[in-house]
Parts: C-alpha cells; sequence; structure tokens
C-alpha cells in the first residue's frame, strides 16, 4: 500500500513522523523557536498545533532576524515608524537646528504667505483665508506623516486652478452665485477631501508605480497649458480690471471669455495698476 500519498495513513504519533528535538535544532537555522518539543507533545490533534505554532512563530520572528542581521534592536516602534516617519526623524533631532529652521521657517513664510493668499482668491475662487489655512496645516500634517524633506506642501497654482474649475463649474450649474463665499469653500473642502481620500487610498494599495505610465510630453503640455490658463486669469487684475470683471460675471469663466473680456474694455485698464504691474513683471524677470 503507497504510503506517501493524499490517502495515506497520517501518523498516530509525532514520534513516527518527526526527527529529534535535538535533530530540529541543530537543522534549524533560526534556532529552537518553541520550548516544547516533539517528545513532549502526544496525539495527532497535538502534534498539528505544535507544528502550526513552529510555522507562525517562524513568521512573526522574520522581522526580528532581520534587524538583528543589520544590527538594529527591533521594537514594535519600528512597525508605527514606517507609517508614522515622525518618529524616524525626531530622535535625531537638536536644538542647534532649531536657529536654522526658524530663518528657513520665516523665509518661506515671507514669499508664501502672499502668494497662498492670491492662489486662493484668484485661481481657486475661494475667500483668501483659506490660503492661509492651506499653508498653515498642511505643512504640520506632513511633517508628521511625511517621509521626504524636499515636499512642496500647500497650496500651488495647479492645484489651485484644478479647485477653482471644480468652484467654476458649480456656478456655472447654478447651485450659487460668483459672491457666494461660503458655498465656494465648501465646494473646496470637499474636492480636497476627495482628493485626500483618493491619494491616501492610492497610497494604502502601492499604486505609486502609476506615476510612469503619465509620458513626458503628456506632462510639459499639462505645465504649459497651466502656465497659459494663469497668466490669462493675472492679466484682469494686473490691468485693474477686477471690479469690472466681476459686474460682468467673467471672473469664473473660461480663458477664451477672459480674452475677450480684455480686448473688449481695453479702454478701462488702470494705468497706474498696469505700470505697477509691468514693472514689477520686469524687475522679477531681470533679476531672477
Amino acid at each position: 500500500m503507497c504510503d506517501h500519498g493524499t490517502f495515506s495513513p497520517r501518523p498516530s504519533s509525532p514520534a513516527d513522523g518527526l526527527p529529534a528535538a535535538a535533530a530540529i535544532a541543530a537543522t534549524d537555522p533560526v534556532g529552537p523557536l518553541d520550548d516544547a518539543g516533539p517528545s513532549t507533545v502526544f496525539g495527532a490533534d497535538d502534534w498539528k498545533r505544535w507544528l502550526k505554532s513552529r510555522m507562525r512563530t517562524k513568521k512573526m520572528d522574520q522581522s526580528s532576524r532581520l534587524a538583528a542581521q543589520a544590527g538594529f534592536r527591533f521594537t514594535p516602534l519600528m512597525y508605527l515608524a514606517y507609517y508614522v516617519p515622525f518618529f524616524n526623524w525626531i530622535g535625531q533631532y537638536r536644538m542647534s537646528f532649531l536657529k536654522g529652521d526658524l530663518i528657513a521657517a520665516l523665509t518661506m513664510a515671507s514669499f508664501y504667505l502672499p502668494m497662498a493668499l492670491s492662489l486662493a482668491s484668484n485661481l481657486a475662487h475661494v475667500p483668501p483665508i483659506h490660503g492661509l489655512y492651506s499653508f498653515v496645516f498642511n505643512p504640520f500634517i506632513y511633517a508628521l506623516l511625511g517621509s521626504c524633506p524636499q515636499m512642496v506642501v500647500g497650496p500651488e497654482a495647479a492645484g489651485s486652478l484644478l479647485v477653482g474649475s471644480v468652484v467654476q463649474h458649480s456656478v456655472d450649474q447654478g447651485r450659487g452665485s460668483e459672491s457666494d463665499a461660503l458655498l465656494h469653500a465648501q465646494v473646496c473642502g470637499v474636492a480636497a477631501g476627495m482628493a485626500g481620500a483618493t491619494v491616501l487610498i492610492a497610497g494604502l494599495a502601492r499604486l505609486g508605480f502609476l506615476d510612469s505610465v503619465l509620458s513626458r510630453p503628456f506632462l510639459r503640455g499639462f505645465i504649459s497649458a497651466i502656465g497659459f490658463v494663469i497668466a490669462v486669469d493675472q492679466l484682469i487684475p494686473e490691468l485693474g480690471l477686477v471690479d469690472l470683471a466681476g459686474d460682468m460675471g467673467v471672473n469664473h469663466g473660461s480663458s477664451v471669455d477672459k480674452i475677450r473680456f480684455i480686448v473688449q474694455n481695453a479702454g478701462e485698464v488702470h494705468q497706474l495698476t498696469f505700470a505697477i504691474a509691468g514693472i514689477s513683471f520686469l524687475v522679477i524677470m531681470t533679476c531672477r
């Protein structure tokens, strides 16, 4: 009768099919993982539980063995630091770094605060105070959960423009007027929450490799289009036509509508505003 097939008789005791405890210790590179050897287990069911516990212990002990081989002391904090990178660098922070960090923070805030206000008001079409919210809270959260020190966190042109298009669509659908700041802020919050949830799910699902699908020409075209749209949007305040554009309902219009509006109202340009904007642009482009 065959004694090694699927329907072969099961061993009645571990002594029939298991090596001795000393043989296991000699052949197992991990070493004995359970104090109870096969000689102390009796019965087929106990033998199965003993073998299953050995396999489970090996699996759980793998991380600690790898940490020991790399020269690290295995602690549960290692698992937590993977999801909350704050615990990786906070132990290495020194008070001598504080002066440089404060100077960097003041430098960043000096030019990012006006830009955050401008992006919120001109591109996202929400009250400017929301630009401050995104500038303050986003970096603080990323400092706890982020792992890239060079990441730019906060309001930026592309995201603000996309949020502004969502707000514009809600206005075009008749869900509110252009002056309804509360509705615009609510739409912006919903869009930001959905975007954050999508990024979170993509991160948990390890979908970061999908960024390689976007080709370089596609990204260049996207960035160039964003630059053109931003330039058209900024022409209206630089020409001093903000109030007139609001009265005519062009603030949430398309780029074509805004270009048509600028051409038709070229005679209404505020000369002092246009002169200051033009000189500032020339100085920035010359001294950059």
